[in-house]
């Protein structure tokens, strides 16, 4: 009798574990979006597109480009050279709840925090500290 609890105990866990199991959504492509972002002498505004060219689970990586509306210029620390619209090479990972992710520039200070709203459509939040600090939050869609 405890053999066939146990038994059923551990069907019953199994099931539930497989039934929360998040799958991995598939995030490789083009996503745009518009953005306002505040820097510390004013807000700019433009267009944000990442390119996702590659993912191996929940791993991947590609590239940001932004296109700012106005004339300033944004640093990139990379280098320290003025540039007006940056294009930068990230690193990412999606959490185990397949649901938000985390992204991190190369040699630069900035990083994004993001949540999958559903398959064509996410949110990032940027933050970067350094010389130029720089907040925004972006809705990106999937080019198709």
């Amino acid at each position: 009798m405890i053999a066939r609890i146990a038994a059923a105990t551990i069907a019953v866990l199994l099931g539930l574990a497989t039934a929360l199991a998040q799958e991995t959504p598939d995030l490789t492509g083009t996503w745009t979006g518009t953005f306002k972002a505040q820097m510390p002498a004013n807000v700019t505004t433009g267009t944000f597109t990442m390119v996702i060219d590659h993912q191996d689970g929940e791993l991947f990586r590609g590239h940001k480009d932004v296109v700012r509306d106005d004339d300033s210029d944004t640093l990139v620390s990379a280098n320290e050279e003025l540039v007006r619209n940056p294009s930068e090479r990230f690193l990412g990972v999606i959490s185990a709840d397949g649901q938000s992710f985390h992204l991190a520039e190369l040699g630069d200070p900035g990083w994004y925090a993001g949540r999958i709203i559903d398959g064509d459509s996410f949110e990032v939040t940027y933050v970067e500290s350094g010389p130029v600090p720089t907040v925004h939050r972006t809705l990106l869609k999937r080019q198709k």
